[in-house]
């Protein structure tokens, strides 16, 4: 049994021509949103307006004047002000419509309501592509699922190529759409799939938790002593240069995120959550720091999907590459038309010799090919991490989340093989030959993502 090359492309075209719309508006505004923190300003000058001494209030005055002004919202999430001239910032939802939120900032005549200019359109765009929450959170999961499969086609359908054009000994030709998309798509390979799977991890809990419920929103407004719990919050975490980042109100909860002043260990799970009874005062829950480092290394996603540190040398690698992933997404349209046109699926094309023997042997043959991708995930995370100042711990981490797909991989083909076979026996048809190839490669690549996993849950605190 095997699964042919022929096979491996339709996936890879098929794939990236479902998603390449999606995926074309989600590289251009992320390349934007590199910059956000440096737009945000120019953009939005209201935020920074301040020329010496900011009109400082406590949480507890902010909550109430906000909650005050605006009736028909609540207020969901408070941000303090980053820098000397910045002010407060809050998020607030429409009660009947937790779908509708407004932008508000803090000024010496009160609460005023933030504008929306194109900058927050190219955000909503990026996160949810204009549509509401839950609908934007689920299309964002399934482009993120075709990116991740167009990087694994892609890298086994070109990966002896690999090592020609990152050497540049390649022949590249600038009239030809072939090399554009091959020499591109090989160079970025390894941001397409760092996108690819940490926006997976991302939007998953909220593809698969269905829409948001009201009840643990908190809509209506209640006597929150936020300042209280702030004091409590911060006997709780065990970093005290941490800073406060931001404050969420839930219904009978509450939540205080910090993390380093500077973002530079973000992506390495340097951050504390701590989240309190609003009634008691009393911890439910204490996240980030104290975390497993499988947990850390899960949550470092967001950082490393967003780039948020190693400061404009990041931000320009970031944004250069989602623009190569415009250009990745545009040839391919481009040449997946231009090919249909001169190319009969039905024609043979090169067929590798497949894995054979034992189920034994195969599973070492594979296990090869897993050390390999491991290595190559590790040296990615141990460049990333010269810039955060743990090579080891990035290295670590990042084969946690580029691995994910493998264990995402078997939970959906479970879920798949339970409707398949239901209908076989039905239908009392056999089953075809690429889904068992398929199904045994991917228990192959799960065993030792799975034991990797273990590993890491129970590893001490990684101090290097």
């Amino acid at each position: 049994m095997s699964i042919q090359k022929k096979q491996i492309y339709l996936i890879h075209s098929w794939a990236g021509i479902l998603a390449g719309i999606g995926l074309l508006i989600l590289s251009v505004t992320g390349s934007v949103l590199c910059f956000k923190e440096e737009l945000e300003p120019i953009v939005y000058p209201e935020l920074y307006a301040f020329e010496g001494a900011q009109p400082i209030q406590t949480y507890d005055v902010l909550y109430k004047e906000a909650t005050a002004k605006y009736t028909d919202y609540f207020l969901l999430r408070i941000y303090p002000p980053t820098y000397s001239n910045e002010t407060y910032k809050a998020y607030m939802f429409k009660k009947d419509n937790i779908e509708e939120e407004i932008h508000i900032y803090y000024t010496k005549a009160g609460w005023q309501q933030l504008p929306d200019r194109w900058l927050h359109v190219v955000e909503d765009l990026h996160i949810y592509l204009l549509m509401t929450r839950y609908t934007g959170m689920v299309f964002n999961f399934i482009l993120s699922f075709s990116l991740v499969c167009v990087s694994i086609t892609g890298f086994w359908i070109y990966r002896k190529s690999i090592y020609k054009i990152l050497s540049f000994n390649s022949k590249f030709e600038l009239k030809s759409l072939v090399n554009w998309h091959n020499n591109i798509g090989l160079l970025s390979l390894a941001f397409c799939s760092l996108m690819g799977t940490t926006a997976l991890i991302i939007t998953f809990p909220s593809a698969f938790s269905g829409p948001i419920k009201p009840s643990i929103l908190q809509i209506e407004a209640i006597n929150y002593n936020i300042d209280m719990m702030l004091a409590k919050s911060i006997s709780y975490k065990s970093d005290s240069t941490e800073r406060l980042n931001n404050i969420t109100l839930l219904k009978d909860k509450i939540q205080f995120h910090y993390n380093t002043p500077t973002y530079k260990n973000g992506a390495i799970g340097e951050f504390t959550r701590v989240l309190l009874d609003t009634k008691t005062g009393e911890k439910i829950k204490l996240s980030g720091k104290s975390e497993t480092e499988l947990m850390k290394a899960l949550n470092s996603c967001v950082s490393f999907h967003f780039g948020n540190f190693g400061g404009w040398t990041t931000k320009i690698i970031y944004s250069l590459s989602g623009i190569f992933v415009s250009i990745l997404v545009i040839s391919g349209g481009l040449l997946y038309f231009k090919r249909t046109k001169k190319i009969s699926w039905n024609k043979k094309i090169d067929i590798e010799k497949p894995i054979v023997g034992s189920a034994k042997k195969r599973f070492i043959q594979v296990l090869k090919y897993w050390m390999v991708i491991y290595i190559s995930f590790f040296s990615i995370g141990l460049l990333f991490g010269l810039f955060m100042g743990q090579p080891i711990k990035s290295g670590l981490y990042l084969t946690v989340l580029l691995l994910f797909p493998f264990i995402l991989n078997l939970i959906f083909l479970v879920l798949f093989l339970l409707m398949y076979h239901i209908i076989r026996l039905i239908r009392r048809k056999k089953t075809t030959q690429f889904i068992s190839a398929y199904s045994s490669l991917s228990l192959y690549f799960f065993t030792p993502t799975f034991v990797w996993y273990v590993i890491m849950y129970f590893l001490p605190n990684i101090h290097f």
